[in-house]
């Protein structure tokens, strides 16, 4: 008898240590363990073959589980998106080249452009903050994404034969960086201007790493937005620079530059000026 006590003082021993362990796992989650549980999911998952009635119930509380999952995980700020744009804004542009082609659509084509505006503005936002982690970035990949937007600004642009169409192009756009302070905020901005101070930032960011700017500056031209960028560049940098406007009576947006970006922004001038 004494000894099966003795037997089972060991084996509680045993359980308690296991559960202390197990509660120093739920305290400190592990990233590792958590890809090991969804690839496990996954396998489980293909092989499943549902035949009864509570077998699809029990799938259809996976998929919520599933979202549930989506949702608590943490937001990947480097991830510039831009398999999950591309399909959505080539449709849209070619919807819009289509209608386009089509007499008598004017109230249709206005609806897409400004549709397709709001959404090119939202995902620049997107990417100039990604653009802010220099080191997690693939620059290529932000410069990548600038051209499909600027491919989409080239059709609305192609559309925007009457004024109309050029102010749906106008959306109130908001850019913040990772401390949520403004960097930029334009009420009246169209999209062209939109689109030209995001490139006028990954030249300059670009200049200001050392990094290659020749298919940017290529781009730049390819685009037609050679002078817009300019006109986004100050001539001077002074202790009033931050307040100054263009003559488009447009905001420079470039408080948030470091001494290193405005040298490099000064370069970037007298590239562009012999275009």
């Amino acid at each position: 008898m004494a000894r099966g006590n003795k037997r089972r003082r060991i084996d509680a021993s045993s359980s308690s240590t296991t559960l202390r362990s197990n509660s120093v796992n739920v305290e400190k989650p592990s990233l590792t363990r958590l890809n090991e549980l969804i690839s496990e999911a996954v396998q489980i998952a293909k092989a499943i073959q549902p035949v009864f009635h509570e077998d699809w119930l029990l799938i259809k509380e996976a998929h919520i589980l599933k979202d549930s999952l989506l949702k608590a995980l943490p937001v990947d700020s480097t991830d510039i998106k831009y398999e999950e744009h591309e399909p959505s804004i080539r449709k849209d542009v070619q919807e819009l080249e289509f209608l386009n082609s089509r007499p008598g659509e004017n109230e249709t084509i206005e609806y897409l452009i400004s549709k397709l505006a709001e959404r090119l503005n939202q995902w620049l936002a997107h990417i100039w903050r990604c653009m802010q982690h220099e080191d997690l970035v693939d620059m290529n990949l932000v410069e990548k994404s600038f051209v499909l937007c600027s491919e989409g600004l080239e059709v609305i642009l192609d559309c925007c034969a009457r004024e109309e169409c050029t102010l749906c192009t106008m959306h109130h756009t908001t850019v913040v960086d990772a401390g949520g302070k403004v960097v930029y905020d334009e009420y009246y901005g169209r999209l062209i201007h939109n689109m030209a101070w995001m490139w006028r930032e990954l030249l300059v960011v670009s200049t200001s790493r050392n990094l290659p700017t020749h298919s940017i500056i290529k781009n730049i031209r390819r685009f037609r937005l050679v002078k817009d960028v300019l006109n986004l560049l100050r001539r001077q940098y002074d202790e009033d620079a931050e307040a100054e406007e263009n003559d488009e009576g447009y905001g420079f947006w470039d408080g948030h530059w470091t001494n290193a970006m405005k040298v490099a922004a000064t370069d970037v001038l007298s590239c562009l000026v012999r275009i």
